[in-house]
């Protein structure tokens, strides 16, 4: 599943969805003009305003302002992160020391799909409810959470569960959180004109009035009366638009996880269990109406389903289902609040299943980048079951994050990194410059593609640094990369992961992708291109690897291999600031360049993958394992 592609259409529909509100925040301004007319038209000295021009426009400015006003307001709310979601819902975080088996297999699941896609590992928060559902919340994949409810982890087995977080993952990569967020504040905002109205109800109160002001009372009561209505009608028609969308989007991440997976019974099966399930997918938190398009599954009977019928999802995954329901009353996978002994072996992820074992579904044709991805999954199984098992826990809490995140550029000679441990020791404190020490012999023996897993994993962390904290982390980074007076290869790269973590933590509103093209960034795409030519082959295969990966980017328009001593870091960044500006299409075209151009010799070693890691984190583009690297 092309998810760039699947991101720029979701930003193309976010256009439309402004349009379809902004008609409902029309129509919601034309009847409260109608109201307040009417409302005006006894007044002796008001009545010359009612159903004016002036009235109109003064009227469409001031509701159009505070619903704006008040969107703006809730979106970035809901923008500070997906953890802000899953609080309202009373999430609780499952946290990497937890032991129990049903715990410890959503966070494994939740890994192996993080790594497969090339994104973050998103934490984990557990709903106190009995239905089966889950949730992804979250601005973009820096900031993404998952939420599971004890039904999900009592009900499912782990391929069931690996459908259900392979469909989350695909609405986090498809760019559907930012749409679920944006609709949310637009119908809050409208919402809002309700609560006006409620409030003016509210202080019409017979103690207030004397009796020769009754009518007045009734007058304004009434205008409290027709505020309410009309908010409640604009909020209705809202709902309309999110139910539409979400049903869509719906169908989508149901195709997009069984393509992620290549297992359709996988989550065709997790939905024939909730819909063989007496409590099925409800959540009783009176907040999860305001987030219901945001579920796996309909969490509330509602007049406008923010989901397609559950039958009809199960066809489109398998159109060959019996239409039986299993009696998911009397199944278990054990108890997420009772005492269990259970074998922590049972939950591993077991042999992989073949394209012979399961039966695969209709898709469309799928392109040379969509291919490469099949194998992500049962590759990052592979690579996180040869990290050491003390550096992938201690990558799992902040202050381990931090000791691994330094040690990973402490420099080989003894004497810097003397001075580097002083450094830590000076800025932190003496613990974490022993830990960092101690880790530093054991992350020397792993590859490059290991340590950016573990960098992702640490990164990740920085989230629960308070300001100071990840202040004094940064400078802390900074400082240790400055110490040899040069900058490495790696130590570039690692820093992309870090900025971009850093950046978004400073402002998780703000917009990752831009709207331009890759014919506008022709001149910058090929110093990256000549960056990996230059480094990643030899002097004669240089030029051949950048024209045929220049030629996938532009058939066209040429550009001459730019001179080695030009492919700067320095040059590099600015190249990079430029390119940020790209669109998710064209993010995705350059990230496939810049992989065509390694693999001119048919493998990508350890240069070039650390050069187009350092791209994709700068360009905040998620991306797969890449081939294997040569050693």
């Amino acid at each position: 599943m092309d998810f760039f592609e699947h991101q720029s259409r979701a930003k193309s529909q976010s256009v439309k969805l402004y349009f379809l509100f902004s008609f409902v925040v029309l129509v919601v301004c034309l009847l409260v003009f109608c109201l307040i007319s009417w409302f005006i038209g006894e007044s002796e000295n008001l009545k010359d305003l009612a159903w004016s021009p002036y009235l109109l426009f003064l009227t469409l400015i001031v509701v159009s302002a505070t619903i704006i006003s008040v969107s703006l307001s809730k979106i970035k709310e809901l923008s500070g992160g997906g953890w802000v979601i899953a609080n309202a819902l009373g999430g609780q975080l499952i946290t990497s020391n937890s032991l129990h088996p049903l715990k410890r297999r959503i966070l494994n699941v939740v890994e192996e799909m993080a790594i497969a896609s090339g994104m973050p590992v998103p934490p984990v928060y557990l709903l106190k409810e009995n239905g089966i559902n889950a949730f992804a919340a979250g601005f973009s994949t820096e900031d993404a959470v998952i939420g599971v409810t004890v039904g999900c982890l009592e009900k499912l087995n782990r391929d069931q569960l690996q459908g259900v977080m392979a469909h989350e993952f695909s609405h986090i990569l498809n760019g559907d959180m930012r749409i679920n967020i944006r609709m949310s504040g637009i119908i809050f905002g409208i919402v809002c004109i309700a609560r006006i109205g409620q409030s003016i109800m509210d202080h019409c109160d017979e103690s207030n009035y004397s009796k020769d002001e009754k009518d007045k009372k009734s007058r304004w009561y009434l205008l409290g009366v027709g505020l309410f209505i009309i908010g409640i009608f604009g909020g209705y028609l809202g709902a309309i638009i999110r139910s539409a969308v979400s049903r869509q989007r719906e169908y989508l991440a149901d195709a997009s996880a069984v393509q992620f997976t290549r297992n359709p019974s996988g989550i065709a099966e997790a939905l024939e269990r909730i819909g063989g399930f007496t409590k099925s997918s409800k959540i009783r938190n009176p907040r999860s109406r305001e987030f219901c398009h945001m579920f796996f599954g309909p969490c509330m009977k509602n007049l406008l389903e923010t989901h397609p019928p559950i039958t009809k999802r199960i066809i489109r995954i398998n159109p060959n289902w019996n239409k039986k329901f299993p009696n998911t009353n009397k199944l278990s996978e054990g108890k997420i609040f009772e005492k269990i002994n259970f074998n922590l072996n049972q939950f591993s992820s077991g042999k992989p299943k073949t394209s012979s074992d399961i039966a695969q579904p209709v898709l469309k044709a799928e392109t040379v980048y969509e291919k490469l991805n099949r194998s992500n999954l049962n590759y990052a199984k592979k690579l996180i079951s040869n990290i050491p098992k003390s550096i992938k826990n201690l990558s799992e809490d902040p202050f381990g994050a931090n000791c691994v995140l330094f040690a990973m550029i402490l420099d080989h000679d003894q004497a810097i990194r003397n001075k580097q441990l002083k450094i830590i020791r000076g800025l932190t404190n003496s613990t974490i410059s022993i830990e960092t020490n101690k880790v530093w012999p054991q992350l020397e023996k792993l590859d490059c593609e290991k340590k950016f897993t573990l960098s992702e994993k640490a990164a990740s962390q920085l989230l629960y640094l308070t300001e100071n904290q990840l202040k004094k982390f940064n400078m802390v980074f900074d400082k240790l990369m400055k110490e040899d007076g040069k900058l490495k290869l790696f130590e570039w790269s690692l820093s992309k992961v870090i900025e971009n973590k850093i950046e978004h933590l400073k402002s998780p509103g703000k917009r990752i992708h831009g709207r331009l093209s890759i014919k506008s960034r022709l001149t910058e795409s090929s110093l990256i291109l000549g960056a990996i030519s230059h480094y990643g082959q030899n002097d004669v295969e240089a030029n051949l690897s950048y024209n045929e990966g220049f030629g996938f980017l532009s058939s066209t328009m040429k550009r001459k291999l730019p001179k080695k001593n030009d492919c700067t870091f320095s040059n590099l960044n600015r190249a990079l600031s430029r390119l940020k500006q790209l669109n998710p299409l064209a993010k995705r075209k350059l990230l496939t360049a810049c992989e065509i151009t390694a693999k001119h010799d048919k493998i990508i070693n350890n240069v070039e993958f650390q050069i187009i890691r350092g791209v994709a984190s700068s360009l905040a583009c998620p991306i797969g394992p890449l081939t294997r690297l040569n050693s």
